[in-house]
C-alpha cells in the first residue's frame, strides 16, 4: 500500500503538532487537536483493565464439559426396561407354581383383570383363569408339595372372587350367568379328580379342599338359580362364594300385608 504524499509544509506541521503532544505544554495553534487528544487520553485510562482483570484475560476459559443429555438418558432407560419387562412377562406366561417368576404371571394376570370393565366379562375372566391354575398343576408333574399346595391355594382364590363376581351379576341381571357357572364348577371337577393321582401325600388336603370348593361353587349356582323366579333371591347375607340365596317358600311378589284399622 503507497504512503500518503504530503507536501513540506503539510510535513512540517504535522511534526510540530507531534512534538507539542509529546511535551505536553499548552499551545494556542493547536488547542482544539490538544483537547481531543486529551479527552481521548481520559477515556483510555478509564478503560484500561486493572491488574487482576488483566491476568483473568490472559488465562484460558476451561472448556465447558458437555452436558449429559439427560432426557435421551431417561429415554433410553426406560425403553431398557420396558423391553426387560415385556420379556420378563412373556417368560413369566409359562411359569408354575414354585417357579421365581410365577408371582410375575400372577400380578400380569391382575393387571389384565383391572382393565377389563364390564362386570361379567371380569367375572368370566376370573373364572379362565382359576381354570388356567389347574393347567398349571398338571404341568408339574413329580413336583414337590410345596408347589402343589400353592398351585391349589391359588386356585381357591381365583374360585372364590371368580364365583362371588359371577354371583353378583346374576342375581343383578336374568341369572342366565349361573348357567355358566354350573357347567364350569362341572368342568372343573372333572378336572381336579383326573389329577388326583398325581398330587403328593404333602399337598392331598389342599386337593380335597379345593374339591370341595368347586362342589359348593356348583351347589351356589344351582341354589340361586331356582330362586331366580323368587321376589326374594338372596337372603341378605353372604360367605366367601358370594351371595347366600334366601330360604324359605318361594313367592312371586312380596307378602301381603293386612291392613290396620286406625282409629
Amino acid at each position: 500500500m503507497k504512503s500518503p504524499r504530503w507536501s513540506p509544509r503539510e510535513r512540517a506541521e504535522r511534526e510540530r503538532f507531534a512534538r507539542v503532544v509529546d511535551s505536553g505544554m499548552p499551545d494556542d495553534e493547536f488547542s482544539d487537536e490538544l483537547a481531543v487528544v486529551a479527552a481521548l487520553r481520559r477515556l483510555g485510562a478509564e478503560t484500561v483493565p486493572d491488574q487482576a482483570a488483566v491476568e483473568r484475560m490472559a488465562t484460558a476459559e476451561p472448556a465447558e464439559a458437555p452436558r449429559p443429555r439427560v432426557g435421551a438418558a431417561v429415554v433410553a432407560v426406560a425403553v431398557l426396561l420396558l423391553a426387560a419387562v415385556g420379556i420378563g412377562v412373556t417368560v413369566a406366561g409359562t411359569a408354575v407354581p414354585g417357579q421365581p417368576l410365577y408371582p410375575v404371571k400372577l400380578a400380569t394376570e391382575t393387571v389384565s383383570i383391572g382393565l377389563t370393565f364390564d362386570d361379567r366379562a371380569r367375572a368370566d375372566r376370573r373364572l379362565t383363569l382359576a381354570a388356567s391354575r389347574l393347567d398349571e398343576l398338571r404341568r408339574l408333574g413329580p413336583a414337590d408339595a410345596e408347589a402343589f399346595r400353592t398351585g391349589f391355594a391359588e386356585f381357591d382364590a381365583a374360585v372364590r372372587t371368580g364365583v362371588r363376581a359371577l354371583t353378583a351379576v346374576s342375581t343383578s341381571t336374568d341369572g342366565r350367568p349361573l348357567a355358566s357357572l354350573r357347567t364350569w364348577a362341572d368342568r372343573q371337577a372333572a378336572r381336579l379328580a383326573a389329577i388326583g393321582p398325581f398330587v403328593p401325600a404333602g399337598a392331598a388336603s389342599a386337593h380335597r379342599a379345593s374339591q370341595e370348593l368347586v362342589s359348593r361353587a356348583g351347589q351356589r349356582a344351582l341354589a340361586l338359580s331356582d330362586r331366580m323366579a323368587c321376589y326374594r333371591i338372596t337372603s341378605g347375607w353372604s360367605d366367601d362364594l358370594g351371595a347366600l340365596p334366601a330360604a324359605g317358600t318361594c313367592a312371586d311378589s312380596p307378602p301381603s300385608v293386612k291392613p290396620v284399622a286406625v282409629r
